[in-house]
């Protein structure tokens, strides 16, 4: 074997494009918005028949309005947290508890109706991201692969 034919040209290797990444990305966004918009109306739903008497007049426009606010959100945070700390786990897994995170967070945040209702579910949101970061970093360190989250 010749080494000329191990080696490539530079015009011969095949760059990789950006589409595979932003597709990953949007489909992560749409994903988070989907989880969001779940855990708002969820939230909104638990509040409304544990802590207020349900108003059945009120009952769709407060999960729209919820789902809404919480599709914002998650557009943006679950691709955040995804490409950052949770590179390891699961996307099911990540969606799942941040998504109860969320949940718990906006049933909180909606008895404390006050200028910062929003925060609680961001805050349930990074309690959850917390608690998958810190349970990869425990399960990693019981096999013994190593201290770190790298695969």
């Amino acid at each position: 074997m010749s080494s000329r034919a191990a080696v490539r040209k530079p015009s011969e290797v095949s760059e990789p494009t950006a589409r595979p990444k932003v597709a990953l990305v949007v489909k992560i966004a749409a994903l988070g918005g989907a989880g969001g918009a779940i855990a708002g109306a969820v939230a909104v739903s638990i509040w409304l028949l544990i802590f207020q008497f349900p108003i059945i007049g009120a009952l769709p426009s407060a999960i729209l309005l919820a789902g809404l606010l919480g599709a914002s959100f998650g557009v943006v945070l679950l691709p955040l947290a995804g490409f950052t700390l949770l590179r390891v786990i699961p996307l099911w897994r990540i969606l799942l508890f941040t998504i109860i995170g969320a949940a718990g967070g906006g049933v909180v945040g909606a008895q404390h109706l006050d200028a910062w209702f929003f925060a609680w579910p961001i805050g349930g949101f990074a309690a959850a991201v917390l608690w998958l970061t810190f349970e990869a970093q425990r399960r990693v360190r019981a096999r013994g692969i190593g201290v770190g989250l790298a695969p």
